[in-house]
C-alpha cells in the first residue's frame, strides 16, 4: 500500500484527506496507511452483488464514533454496507441497507479490538448469513440482509463520504481487500497466518525443517 492503486480492479482511491504512509506491521516503510481522522474515497461501480468477503489489517490508536472500514452506499442510509467498529467502542460490526431497510449485528463485547494492536479482521455475507472473524477465529454470526447488485457512488475507506471529519478514522489500515463470494473459515485462517507474525515464524520454521532434515537425509545417504 505504497500507492492508492488498486493491484486487481483498477478502482484507484483518489480524494480524502489526513492520511500519509507508515510502516506496515512487519516495519517495512510505507506499506500502510495511517488516517488521522481521514479517509480516502473509492470511484463508483458495483462493488457488491450477493455473497462477499471483506478483510483488513487494523491498529486502532483511538476510538471514534462509528469508525468505518468499508463505506459502501447511495446515500445517507441508502443501499449502504458498512463493515465498521460500533459506536466508539472495541466491537466490530456490519451493517446492511437493502434500499433503506437496514440489517446491523455486531460481535460481543468478549471479542473486542484493543488500542494499539494490530488485528486481522473479516466480515463475509453467504446467502443471508454474515459471518464476523478476529485474527482468523470465528467470533458470531447472524441474519442480514442481501445487498442490491446495484451501482453505489459515496465509496470510502475511513468513513462514510457524507459524515463529518469527528467520525473519520484515528488508525492504521493495511491490506484491505474485498471479495466475491464467502470466504471459509480456512479461507479466513490462511489469510491471518500468512499475514501475522506467527505465520511468518511457522514458514520460517518449516523451512528451516525441511532444509534441516533433508540436509541429515543427505549426510546419512553419504
Amino acid at each position: 500500500m505504497d500507492n492508492l492503486n488498486d493491484s486487481v480492479g483498477g478502482a484507484n482511491l483518489f480524494g480524502g484527506s489526513n492520511y500519509s504512509f507508515v510502516p506496515d506491521r512487519f516495519c517495512c516503510q510505507n506499506k500502510a496507511i495511517f488516517f488521522n481522522r481521514g479517509y480516502l474515497q473509492m470511484p463508483s461501480g458495483v462493488y457488491l452483488s450477493g455473497d462477499f468477503s471483506m478483510t483488513a489489517w487494523i491498529y486502532v490508536k483511538s476510538y471514534v464514533i462509528w469508525e468505518k472500514i468499508f463505506y459502501f452506499g447511495n446515500g445517507v442510509n441508502n443501499d449502504s454496507v458498512v463493515f465498521q467498529l460500533y459506536q466508539n467502542t472495541s466491537q466490530i460490526g456490519l451493517t446492511v441497507f437493502n434500499s433503506t431497510s437496514p440489517s446491523n449485528f455486531f460481535a460481543p463485547n468478549s471479542s473486542v479490538i484493543q488500542l494499539n494492536q494490530w488485528y486481522h479482521v473479516a466480515v463475509t455475507l453467504k446467502g443471508t448469513l454474515a459471518s464476523i472473524y478476529v485474527n482468523g477465529q470465528f467470533v458470531i454470526n447472524g441474519t442480514s440482509k442481501i445487498p442490491r447488485n446495484i451501482v453505489r457512488t459515496t465509496n470510502c475507506i475511513g468513513k462514510s463520504c457524507l459524515e463529518d471529519y469527528t467520525r473519520s478514522a484515528i488508525a492504521i489500515y493495511d491490506e484491505l481487500k474485498l471479495y466475491k463470494g464467502a470466504l471459509s473459515l480456512n479461507d479466513i485462517k490462511n489469510e491471518y497466518n500468512i499475514g501475522s507474525y506467527n505465520g511468518i515464524i511457522k514458514i520460517f520454521n518449516l523451512k528451516i525443517y525441511f532444509f534441516l532434515n533433508i540436509y541429515i537425509i543427505i549426510r546419512n545417504d553419504k
